[in-house]
């Protein structure tokens, strides 16, 4: 896995900040904040970083995590 991603890039949309929102039917989304600032970001050049990231967030709904900290700790990731 160490080469997998060596010769990729992909640029995707990053923001400076982000506010969580609940939508009309109850659902939670995590959006840009109004003042936020666009720029560009290449997440496969910390794709080692992403899939920990992702293995951590699954690793606390297995652990009966409260929601408010599943929620505080996935938006400690995307601020990053």
């Amino acid at each position: 896995m160490k080469h997998l991603f060596e010769r990729t890039s992909s640029n995707w949309v990053r923001y400076s900040e982000y506010e969580w929102k609940t939508a009309h039917n109850g659902i939670l989304y995590l959006t840009p904040a109004k003042t936020a600032q666009l720029s560009i970001d290449d997440p496969l050049a910390e794709y080692q970083q992403i899939v920990l990231d992702a293995i951590n967030i699954g690793q606390m709904e297995s652990q009966n995590k409260t929601p408010q900290k599943m929620q505080k700790a996935i938006g400690q990731i995307v601020m990053i």
